[in-house]
């Protein structure tokens, strides 16, 4: 008999509650169902709270007893992997989300193995870390539709619009999938009201099953008749704010495509810019752009740039370096750039101290790569902690492109005693705009959902975030874009979204 694994998913009513102690505890502890077990109890009863979700990672609105529920637009769910955290799409295990999504054991693959998946019609399967056709594990997503011999078609992630978070490693994760597929598959199950089960597996990385969570069940309401695009607008700057505005405009492109940024930048109107991939080698040349293509409130811009590649500050108002050589460090036996730049702004409001960077790419938890970001970020945080030791300047913003594809420990030392009380910044509360989600990057072009690679870490003993937005205008409504002044694919000249963060001093 497998072990029953892992997964904290517990259902509505746990099936496992008529099963021996040593069975129930596994839900939290994961320890081992015995021989003579008793079978299955039946299945749970099914759930009527729709949320609201936000998919941030954060699972503190779910009712305990829920790990499935639906909306018009969305199905939702809730999981805990036991054992030690690894980032789910750069795993050497896959996770399989295995949905019944019409709750019709007769319309779908009839799954044998896990026991919990009994009188399921396997209709869809989602993996996260996904084996390939030479057997091996790929990084990302995929997603399979599944008849009702066990054959399994492709179909495009991208068309499930499937979010989860977090990117990094953690204790639970919150995955969202459209009820509008754009797959050229039949959506009918997916659109309408009935019930929905599934259970979710995780297998080695030689294909044999580890472990399974109970299985669980939910209604789903009819689904709307369109995908949800929000009627949503950029609130303007509240009186007194700084407006901060963080992006990885992604290998120059404001050289190459300078109209969408333009008017993103004009809709902002920000104090202060910091980003991410900009290649020049000059801040001139990034200050003559926004002068050819931004209005400024003085008349000019100013910009700031690092040693390292990318990282830049932009402003209206003049900036002085802060850690003007940079952080360089011994890593893997040579001298390694952290790319970072920081700077004190002179706002009319009064100073901010300001810093762009930008964590180094890729890997998974426990990689060479998520060592050099927790490395980097170590060294960024002391580095700007020597710099502002003596300086009064309350408000304090440390942004950028932190790459958490692996843990999450660089994001928690980055911030590391850099508020002026001496304490930690605080990281700013992001959501997209118009949507119940906090992803900030998205390709589709590749095996990755979108998810949350930016951040925005602030000194809040010295001020409180009054608003902080994503932007992704493919999630907006036409009247909503024509009201901002701004075009449905403007988003997408990066693959990071502009983040807007509005601070205010506290006096």
């Amino acid at each position: 008999m497998h072990a029953r694994f892992p997964f904290s998913v517990t259902p509505v009513i746990p099936r496992l509650m008529r099963l021996s102690a040593c069975a129930v505890i596994l839900l939290a502890t994961g320890c081992e169902s015995v021989p003579g077990d008793p079978a299955p109890a039946p299945a749970p009863a099914r759930s009527s709270w729709s949320g609201p979700v936000t998919i941030d990672g954060d699972t503190g609105e779910w009712p305990k007893d829920v790990v499935a529920t639906a909306d018009p637009a969305y199905l939702y769910l809730r999981f805990s992997v036991d054992g030690e955290n690894k980032a789910l799409q750069a795993s050497d295990q896959t996770v399989t989300i295995h949905l019944d999504l019409d709750g019709d054991g007769g319309t779908g693959f009839a799954m044998l193995d896990p026991v919990d998946a009994a009188g399921m019609g396997v209709d869809l399967e989602i993996e996260f870390s996904p084996r390939n056709a030479e057997g091996s594990l790929d990084r990302g997503a995929a997603a399979y539709v599944v008849d009702r011999t066990g054959s399994r078609t492709k179909i495009p992630v991208a068309g499930l619009d499937l979010l989860f978070t977090p990117t990094h490693a953690s204790n639970w994760y919150e995955a969202r999938i459209s009820r509008h597929v754009a797959t050229g598959t039949d959506t009918s199950a997916l659109e309408a009201a009935s019930a929905w089960e599934g259970v979710i597996t995780l297998r080695d990385s030689g294909g044999s099953l580890r472990g399974w969570s109970d299985a669980f069940i939910a209604e789903k309401p009819i689904a709307s008749e369109q995908p949800p695009l929000a009627d949503a607008t950029l609130p303007p700057r509240p009186a007194g704010a700084i407006r901060v505005l963080n992006w990885n405009i992604h290998r120059n492109n404001p050289e190459k495509n300078s109209a969408p940024f333009a008017r993103v930048i004009e809709l902002v109107r920000p104090d202060v810019v910091l980003i991410q991939e900009w290649e020049a080698k000059q801040p001139a040349q990034i200050a003559r752009w926004f002068h050819e293509h931004i209005d400024s409130p003085t008349a000019r811009w100013h910009a700031l740039s690092g040693r390292s590649w990318g990282v830049a500050i932009v402003s209206p108002y003049p900036i002085t370096p802060l850690v003007q050589d940079g952080v360089t460090f011994p890593h893997d036996g040579r001298d390694h750039n952290a790319r970072i730049v920081s700077g004190v702004v002179a706002l009319p409001v009064g100073d901010i101290v300001v810093a762009s960077t930008h964590l180094k790419c890729c890997g998974s938890a426990t990689s060479p790569e998520d060592s050099t970001r927790i490395a980097e970020a170590g060294r960024i945080a002391s580095a700007l902690g020597d710099a502002i030791a003596d300086d009064p300047t309350w408000v304090r913003v440390v942004a950028g492109d932190m790459n958490l594809v692996g843990t999450r420990t660089p994001l928690d030392l980055i911030g590391k005693g850099l508020d002026s009380d001496g304490s930690d910044l605080e990281i700013a509360p992001v959501r997209v705009l118009g949507d119940n989600a906090t992803y900030t990057w998205v390709d589709w072009q590749t095996s990755f959902t979108p998810g949350r690679l930016d951040y925005v870490l602030y000194s809040g003993a010295g001020c409180r975030v009054l608003g902080a937005t994503a932007i992704d205008t493919r999630r907006l409504s036409d009247a909503a874009l024509a009201r901002m002044g701004l075009e449905r694919d403007d988003s997408g000249a990066s693959d990071h979204l502009p983040i807007v963060v509005d601070v205010a001093i506290r006096r």
